[in-house]
């Protein structure tokens, strides 16, 4: 008997212990088979295919696939987790929040890559390493690339729920506007298939809730219930309650969203679009004075991959807050730039011309950007509003 050092909390431990004693660490194969390995890489080794004409199955229960392996550290996976629990990466990506808002390191990405780079080049059809790729892809932000292979995964194991949920995560955060529509398309069908597959897929069974509320996002007394059940399957997302504020927006069901909100931004107090609808919502039930702040801070989370639309949003409900709090330059140098940042879209217009007066209250409301155009949106900016629905 030896002793070595644990590959994950470097504690002194027996190479013949099944796991570290300290941080449980998964340590007794590798620490027999490969002691110089451990000390220079202290993640577990990628797995190999058995035969390389046939490609790596992931884990299977009852003909579903459950789960692949971490694309991070290759360590085993439990079904439907959502972080790996060796080394924290993401496995099952819940929306925009976790990728925007991830802690990646980048040496460890890079790493990571490079040693599925070299499976895949072995074997070409391995599923695994194809899997592997698209998540890490998709965790450095290489959309396209994170989609091809997430597609490519699907079409040598069509029967995974996981690589089909995921792929249908990478396409609702395209950047491209051009694009968003027939992504958002893509990615429904994706999560149909996945639930076909998997019915008791519950973050799928919750997106799929959002899906049909965007369909009816002009009737909320259709599309309320809808959200509120998404938010009922996976009471720990914050875009279902976000989602589910925004069709109470819609409503006009203020004190409701309000509240929503407040547990949206608890669970993610780093979304903007949480900030910004409790902004509107403020604006709406002339608490203006609390709502300036709420759209400054929107404003400040931007990140460097946020929607054009997103942003305009931002500055219009800041603007509408100025202004109805009297501070009319302030107002009007916002509403510039939300019209600047999405100039097709009237009501952002129709704003500027009130604010800056040359409409009166009474023959322009103000406008939220919201209630009621939908699909005007969808049609005039590219489809960013729906992207902004799901975000």
């Amino acid at each position: 008997m030896a002793l070595i050092d644990c590959p994950d909390c470097t504690k002194r431990i027996s190479d013949s212990a099944a796991a570290c004693p300290q941080c449980g660490y998964p340590v007794q194969n590798r620490a027999r088979d490969n002691h110089a390995d451990s000390a220079r890489d202290p993640r577990p080794p990628l797995p190999q295919p058995p035969d390389a004409s046939v490609p790596a199955r992931a884990s299977h229960a009852g003909g579903v696939i459950v789960a692949f392996k971490c694309p991070m550290c290759g360590g085993a996976a439990q079904p439907r987790s959502r972080s790996c629990s060796y080394c924290g990466a993401l496995l099952l990506i819940t929306g925009a929040a976790a990728l925007l808002h991830q802690s990646v390191d980048a040496a460890e990405l890079a790493r990571a890559t490079g040693r599925w780079k070299g499976v895949l080049s072995e074997r070409p059809h391995d599923i695994e390493a194809t899997y592997a790729l698209g998540m890490l892809y998709l965790q450095a932000g290489l959309h396209d690339v994170a989609i091809a292979h997430l597609r490519r995964a699907i079409d040598l194991m069509p029967e995974s729920a996981l690589a089909r949920y995921n792929l249908a995560q990478a396409l609702l955060n395209v950047s491209d506007a051009a694009q968003l529509l027939k992504a958002h398309q893509e990615a429904r069908e994706q999560i149909e298939f996945c639930l076909k597959i998997d019915p008791e897929f519950k973050e799928a069974a919750s997106w799929r809730q959002v899906f049909l509320a965007t369909d009816r996002i002009n009737t909320p007394q259709e599309s309320i219930p809808l959200l509120y059940e998404a938010v009922q399957r996976c009471p720990d997302v914050p875009e279902f309650y976000e989602s589910y504020a925004f069709g109470l927006l819609n409503g006009s069901h203020y004190p409701t969203a309000l509240q929503t909100l407040q547990t949206a931004v608890s669970l993610n107090p780093r979304s903007s679009f949480s900030h910004v609808m409790m902004a509107f919502a403020l604006f709406r039930t002339d608490q203006c004075a609390k709502g300036i702040p709420w759209g400054e801070k929107a404003i400040s989370l931007f990140t460097a991959s946020e929607l054009k639309w997103v942003q305009a949003y931002c500055h219009n409900a800041l603007a509408l807050c100025l202004w109805k709090h009297g501070d009319r330059p302030g107002a009007i140098r916002h509403i510039e730039v939300a019209v600047g940042l999405a100039p097709n879209y009237v009501p952002f217009s129709q704003n500027r011309d009130l604010i800056k007066g040359v409409t009166t209250a009474s023959q322009s409301a103000p406008r939220p950007a919201s209630a009621g155009t939908g699909a005007k949106i969808a049609a005039e900016i590219g489809g960013a509003f729906i992207r902004g629905l799901l975000r």
